[in-house]
């Protein structure tokens, strides 16, 4: 069999291999560069093509790739990881919105004790000290 459609068999052995190379990548970063890599691989292979028969349009050429191997990553980041990203994101807006309305919660009046009016202090200490016992 493999004989009989040698081109297709290698081809979808190479795109085994490449998904299984995107797969082992440990950070989402990672995986995307790896998944975008083909879009630069070939932008260097083109932009060394024309630099060698058209080197005035080489910087047009090298900017489209760049620009496509962004929207390549953009997009995949949208596709896989966007989603995530927005739950994470709200998620951390409502604890800090939690946080702050706990701190106004807690004012600074119930931090710190009130001292007592002078009149108390004195009628406390007046029924303190009576009569026969030491002063």
């Amino acid at each position: 069999m493999f004989l009989m459609k040698p081109f297709s068999s290698l081809l979808g052995i190479g795109l085994l291999v490449f998904i299984g190379w995107i797969a082992i990548g440990g950070q989402p970063t990672v995986r995307i560069e790896r998944f975008c890599s083909p879009v630069s691989w070939t932008g260097n292979i083109v932009t060394s093509l024309f630099e060698l028969g058209a080197p005035s349009i080489v910087p047009y050429i090298s900017n489209g790739f760049s620009n496509t191997e962004y929207g390549c990553r953009y997009a995949t980041w949208r596709v896989l990881y966007e989603k995530d990203w927005v739950a994470a994101q709200q998620a951390q807006a409502a604890e800090m919105q939690q946080q702050e309305q706990e701190q106004e919660q807690t004012t600074p009046q119930q931090l710190v004790a009130q001292p007592e009016p002078l009149e108390v202090k004195q009628t406390k200490a007046k029924h303190s000290h009576k009569e026969g016992a030491p002063k």
